[in-house]
């Protein structure tokens, strides 16, 4: 038999629901006593045998179980109320500042806090679900679920979760709020369940689920509060091996004490996690000059605490008080030392000189790393040993693991770059000096995503490296070099070749609008006014980016009607661009940028610019 509206319950719990008729007897009775119809999905859960009495499991109140009817708790909001206490509350009705009527439908109680879930009498088939937690008398509902079969498989997810003696749980309480990037990691490798709002101190509850595991991630003010669970303590190992670099949980997790019956069993797999952290010790061996510089028993620490700013989120602690400049990130088996130059203004003294790199150990650990060479910064997205699970080995699981040779001062960097984009990852490497660098520019950035400026002559050696590879470029700032290869898409200039005097070229856009462009996954035709300057511009965006649309050069220009309220193909581009030269109007320049998941396409043409494609 499929449900309606509670299909999702009973997949989830494995159960073939089935019509009974004592309980259609007891809707009916309830219904009566209320003098009222219940919504739809009300009354096709108060349909299904013994699904009333599933409920009070979460009530956590065992003489009601026994004693009373799982239907005497529907009821809409009458004279008397009772606290978590049990004891009567008198409710008046005809509170001026209260507005009661008719409109909540009690449907479940949950004794030990005195909360009360309703749902909201709104004439829907599937009405939202509102929370009062122990208001009375006043009763303040506040918004819980979107609609009643949500409420229910939720308390079927949570219970399987955290009220059953099947599932192995940790438990965790970070002084910070989740940020963005391990939001979005979280979103990325587990199935998202729908969002529950509010709970107790929370302002909004994420869910997520993966096989047997699940995580419950609930938002506070300014601090994030964690419960993972899983049905085995291996599968729990791996679940918290998984996250553990996010929120600061290495530092957080705990054992929950109401399953002391298991509480050996989560603690061993505690013990277990940090072990294997503090068995991944930095090896000084390929250093020796660091070696002297940091405290080597206080390494486990590096590893196991995290720290406010973002970009120290994998597991690096600060070892100065310039934290600008002098920092550490210990990803696991790699120490990479970020270094400055020490005769940079504001900057002050580096740990070591731009030329110096080190590595910690000879496997080569998800992270970014560094190569220097007359004070260069190279920084290169990493990947890492197949199957070890951290959100970069599972960002590129294909990717076999790469082992780089320490790379000196007069030593080419090409034998690495080599080694990175034989792989053909269609990614960037990103190039800039090492005054560039500061941990405050970095942990705004992901490191898949930072473009550096380059000041000084690029050494030829990289060109060579990089040379025939697939998906490999250069972005350069401040220098000019003429790749013919780059070229406009045919069938954008064979758009546009009606047009007299309409002109477009293949070129890069500048760098730092060209870091934005791609981190917002946005392609964006540009347009100067030849008699005023301006230079507005409207954006259309790939891969489910935001659009966004600037004034344009209103006294110059006619509208250009660009479609906003969804993601636009190139074709729809061009028709935008199609319909723009038809009006007459030529700016003084058009630059069409497009960032393409496949390829990263750039098609720009700009004056001014002096930065260029190397579209190998």
């Amino acid at each position: 038999m499929k449900l309606k509206y509670h299909q999702k319950t009973s997949h989830y719990l494995k159960k073939e629901p089935v019509i009974s008729e004592e309980a259609l007897e007891q809707l009916a009775a309830a219904e009566k006593r209320c003098g009222l119809t219940f919504p739809a999905s009300v009354r096709e859960w108060c349909s299904i045998k013994d699904a009333m009495k599933f409920l009070q499991y979460f009530q956590n109140d065992d003489s009601s179980f026994l004693k009373r009817s799982p239907f005497e708790d529907i009821e809409v909001i009458g004279e008397k109320w009772h606290d978590k206490e049990g004891d009567d509350v008198a409710i008046d009705l005809d509170d001026s500042d209260q507005d009661w009527g008719q409109d909540f439908l009690v449907i479940m109680h949950e004794y030990e806090i005195g909360s009360r879930y309703a749902v909201k009498l709104d004439g829907s088939d599937e009405p939202p679900v509102f929370l009062d937690r122990d208001s009375a008398p006043q009763i303040i509902w506040q918004y819980y679920a979107n609609s009643f079969s949500e409420f229910i498989y939720h308390c079927f997810w949570y219970w399987n979760m955290a009220l059953t003696k099947k599932t192995f749980q940790f438990r965790a309480h970070t002084d910070q709020r989740l940020n963005q990037h391990d939001f979005a990691f979280l979103e990325q490798h587990f199935k998202q369940e729908n969002r529950i709002t509010p709970t107790y101190s929370t302002k909004v509850v994420y869910r997520f689920s993966q096989a047997d595991q699940q995580i419950i991630v609930g938002l506070e003010d300014k601090n994030t509060h964690w419960e993972l669970s899983a049905n085995s303590p291996s599968s729990l190992f791996e679940l918290a091996d998984q996250v553990w670099h996010c929120n600061g949980l290495s530092a957080a997790l705990t054992v929950i004490d109401h399953q002391s019956a298991k509480a050996a069993d989560v603690s061993a797999v505690l013990n277990e996690l940090k072990e294997k952290t503090r068995s991944i010790s930095p090896d000084f061996n390929l250093m020796p000059s660091l070696k002297e510089r940091v405290v080597t028993e206080d390494s486990p620490r590096l590893y196991t605490r995290g720290t406010r700013e973002e970009f120290m989120r994998y597991f690096g602690q600060p070892i100065s008080e310039f934290y600008d400049n002098q920092f550490v990130i210990v990803a696991n088996t790699v120490l990479v030392f970020l270094c400055v130059q020490p005769t940079h203004p504001g900057f002050g003294t580096g740990f070591a000189s731009p030329s110096e790199v080190y590595w910690a150990t000879q496997y080569l650990y998800p992270s970014s790393y560094s190569l220097a060479e007359d004070g260069i910064l190279f920084l290169l997205p990493l990947v890492g040993r197949k199957g070890i699970s951290h959100p970069f080995v599972q960002r590129f699981p294909d990717c076999p693991l790469l082992q780089v040779p320490l790379v000196g001062t007069k030593e080419t960097p090409a034998p690495v770059i080599e080694l990175f984009v034989k792989k053909e990852r269609q990614s960037y490497i990103y190039l800039g000096q090492a005054q560039a660098i500061s941990s405050h520019y970095i942990a705004e950035q992901n490191f898949g995503d930072i473009i550096f400026s380059l000041k000084q002559p690029l050494p030829t050696s990289i060109f060579d490296a990089l040379g025939g590879y697939h998906g490999a470029r250069v972005l350069i700032e401040n220098q000019h070099y003429t790749f013919p290869d780059v070229i406009v898409p045919s069938e954008i200039a064979k758009a546009i070749e009606p047009f007299k005097n309409a002109h477009i070229e293949a070129n890069c856009w500048e760098g730092h609008e060209l870091f934005m462009l791609i981190n917002e996954k946005q392609a964006t035709l540009l347009h100067r006014c030849s008699s005023c300057e301006a230079t507005p511009s409207f954006n259309f965006a790939y891969q489910g980016a935001a659009n966004t649309v600037s004034e344009f050069c209103s006294e110059h220009w006619p509208p250009i009607k660009v479609p906003t309220s969804h993601v636009i193909s190139r074709q729809e581009g061009i028709a935008a661009l199609v319909e723009f030269l038809k009006t007459g109007c030529r700016p003084k320049s058009i630059v069409w940028w497009e960032n393409r998941p496949d390829n990263c396409y750039d098609i720009n043409y700009f004056e001014g610019v002096v930065e260029e494609d190397v579209p190998f």
